[in-house]
């Protein structure tokens, strides 16, 4: 389990991982070295109708940013979160 994978977040699906195996993964990576000397760790985590928000504010930061921006560049800031059953970031 604590070998790297990388997937692209359109390929995965539900279910996310169950809390137990989630809390294994977060053990996992506190472990991993912080060569910016970033310690204590903070995860943030959302799931859920939470991912769809989280893309609706995403595409409307993006067109403030960006008003030229084409739709499809909006749209995908829009789903970017939308294909993963959970997100996490430290």
């Amino acid at each position: 389990m604590d070998a790297r994978r990388s997937v692209p977040p359109k390929q995965l699906g539900e279910p996310g991982p169950d809390p137990d195996t989630l809390m294994r993964l977060l053990r996992s990576a506190v472990r991993v070295p912080d060569h910016g000397k970033r310690v204590p760790f903070r995860f943030i985590s959302f799931s859920g109708e939470a991912r769809h928000a989280f893309g609706e504010r995403l595409a409307q930061r993006s067109r403030q940013r960006d008003p030229d921006a084409s739709d499809a560049v909006i749209e995908k800031d829009r789903l970017r979160f939308s294909h993963a059953p959970l997100w996490w970031w430290r």
